[in-house]
């Protein structure tokens, strides 16, 4: 191998270390973002659950059924 091609061979390495590590940086966000939504999803599983049980009581407890129930706008 000539010296002009071990250059462009050591560039062609460099280039492609550099994608490597702006991959893996790009993958890590990624994670990092689906970590955050899934923790965002739990915790909107439980505010529903816990709106969805006190809708139920608060019916029950007017014994009331829901869908009969005419909206305030009539």
């Amino acid at each position: 191998m000539s010296i002009d091609e071990l250059i462009l061979l050591k560039a062609r390495v460099d280039e492609l270390e550099q994608r490597e590590a702006f991959h893996e940086l790009t993958i890590e966000t990624l994670n990092q973002c689906l970590i955050d939504q899934q923790k965002q999803m739990e915790d909107l599983k439980t505010e529903l659950l816990k709106l969805s049980t006190k809708i139920a009581v608060q019916a029950e407890e007017s014994q009331i059924s829901l869908t009969n129930e005419r909206p305030p706008h009539y």
